[in-house]
């Protein structure tokens, strides 16, 4: 929310780059071996949050000058999902399925064109 109102420092960036590591570290693990979603054999709860927080991230996507102004880089850089292969990978295939779709590719497409 700070670099949506233009209130983000190198710290705040700094604690959000680390909670993300841990954060998508133990979806990735989550996921491990093979699994379709976070918890049992169908989207649950975890699964809407999971991609409901992620997509939050995009936001950094459509201010790269905020981010230029305090000297860091995005979080969602060119190879974040290669870092956590399981976890994005989830997440595409969830914005895709038609519980997500309507609302979640509207909302993406709009920093997927800004960046």
């Amino acid at each position: 929310m700070s670099l949506v109102s233009g209130k983000v420092t190198a710290e705040i960036h700094s604690r959000m780059r680390d909670g993300f590591a841990v954060y998508l570290g133990g979806i990735d693990q989550a996921l491990s071996p093979e699994r379709d979603f976070l918890v049992g054999e169908a989207i649950s709860i975890a699964d809407v949050c999971f991609a409901a927080e992620l997509a939050l991230f995009f936001n950094e996507k459509a201010r790269p000058g905020e981010l230029g102004k305090i000297g860091v880089e995005p979080i969602l850089h060119a190879g974040v999902d290669a870092e956590y292969p399981r976890a994005f990978a989830h997440f595409n295939k969830l914005r895709q399925h038609a519980a997500f779709a309507p609302e979640m590719e509207p909302y993406l497409k709009k920093f997927e064109l800004s960046g």
